[in-house]
C-alpha cells in the first residue's frame, strides 16, 4: 500500500528570495491562500493562511522561477515537511513547510 504525502495550494506569492545553490537555483517565498465561511452568527469569516513553500529549477517540472515576484498568482504542487529546529531562546520548535515538485506562474 502506498502512502501519500501531496499537497496543490493556489494562490499569490508573498515575499519571494531566490537563490543559487551549485549552479541550481532556489526560490523560498510564502503563498497566501484564503476561504470563506460562515460563522454560528452567519457572518462571513474569511480565513487567510500563508505557506512557506521552497522550489528547486530542475529542467521539465520548475522552470524560470526567477520570473516568480511578490503578487504572481501561483500554482504548487509538492509535498508537506514538517522540520525541527532549536530557536534562539533555546526552544525546540516545529515548522511546516511546503517542498513544491511544480510550481506553475497563473496568469489569470
Amino acid at each position: 500500500m502506498d502512502y501519500i504525502n501531496n499537497i496543490t495550494l493556489q494562490g499569490i506569492a508573498g515575499n519571494v528570495r531566490t537563490n543559487s545553490y551549485d549552479g541550481t537555483k532556489m526560490v523560498r517565498m510564502s503563498v497566501l491562500t484564503c476561504s470563506t465561511y460562515h460563522g454560528k452568527d452567519g457572518t462571513a469569516v474569511v480565513d487567510n493562511q500563508w505557506h512557506s513553500v521552497y522550489a528547486w529549477e530542475n529542467g521539465d517540472t520548475i522552470q524560470n522561477i526567477d520570473l516568480i515576484q511578490k503578487g504572481s498568482k501561483v500554482k504548487v504542487v509538492g509535498k508537506l515537511v514538517y522540520r525541527k529546529y532549536t530557536g534562539s531562546d533555546g526552544v525546540e520548535r516545529v515548522s511546516a513547510e511546503i517542498h513544491a515538485k511544480e510550481l506553475t506562474i497563473l496568469h489569470i
